[in-house]
């Protein structure tokens, strides 16, 4: 489990430790390219899109990039470019309302992997 602490201002895994105090902080992958598809080292880690324009994030399919059943990601948009986050031909985002984009600086949002090719989208989201 992912936890935000408010005295380190970082996120961190917070697995078996109540508090995540005792846990190591979340890794951060900072992007601020045009387009950018998921990695597998991208799992439990936080992506920082850093863009003035929008990014298009593409989840891609087990086929492509074999991301385990509960892979979690971390989405965070730093600057004024909103993150679009769209599947891969075959790869279903499911997502309250059918919101997909970042909704403005500071917005964050969760990617969930909950079957093969179908991921859990929440978080500061518009459409």
């Amino acid at each position: 489990t992912l936890v935000f602490d408010s005295g380190t201002q970082k996120w961190i895994n917070g697995a078996g430790s109540g508090t995540g105090s005792s846990s190591s902080n979340i890794a951060i992958n900072s992007q601020s390219g045009a387009t950018y598809t998921l990695a597998l080292s991208d799992n439990g880690k936080l992506l920082e899109f850093a863009r003035a324009t929008t990014v298009a994030l593409t989840v891609p399919t087990f086929a492509s990039i074999a991301l385990p059943l509960g892979a979690q990601v971390l989405l965070y948009q730093a600057i004024e470019g909103q993150v679009n986050i769209t599947g891969a031909t075959g790869v279903t985002i499911i997502a309250a309302g059918g919101k997909n984009k970042t909704s403005s600086s500071g917005s964050t949002a969760t990617l969930i992997k909950v079957a093969v090719d179908s991921w859990l989208l929440s978080g500061d989201l518009t459409t």
